[in-house]
């Protein structure tokens, strides 16, 4: 998705929980990108973050939420039905995947409504 708005003629900030992977790939996509660290479940680290955003690009017009993922604790299958889902587990993975979105878009839509 980055490459495809870089591409595009979009300014495109990476956004990832490593800095490395968002550096290397903002790097990549050259000078209208920048690469930050970021966790999507920590709103300070989102609020960091859609300030060097605005201050590199000064305004905000799509957001892309890609974070999401699984645990293997969290999976039902042969060894481990529904019934022995460990909650923790389960939870980190809805934190994950909905308020890894909701995060987001709640920090960088504000930017955007504005």
């Amino acid at each position: 998705m980055c490459r495809a708005l870089a591409e595009a003629g979009a300014k495109v900030a990476v956004l990832d929980l490593r800095p490395e992977p968002a550096e290397a790939l903002a790097a990549e996509l050259g000078n209208e990108a920048i690469g930050l660290a970021c966790d999507v479940l920590d709103k300070q680290s989102l609020q960091n973050a859609a300030h060097k955003v605005l201050a590199a690009f000064g305004r905000v017009d799509i957001l892309v939420n890609g974070a999401g993922g699984n645990q293997p604790e969290a999976t039902t299958g042969p060894a481990q039905s529904f019934f022995d889902l460990p909650g923790e587990a389960t939870q980190q993975v809805l934190d994950l995947n909905l308020m890894g979105t909701w995060l987001p878009c709640q920090v960088f839509g504000k930017s955007m409504a504005d």
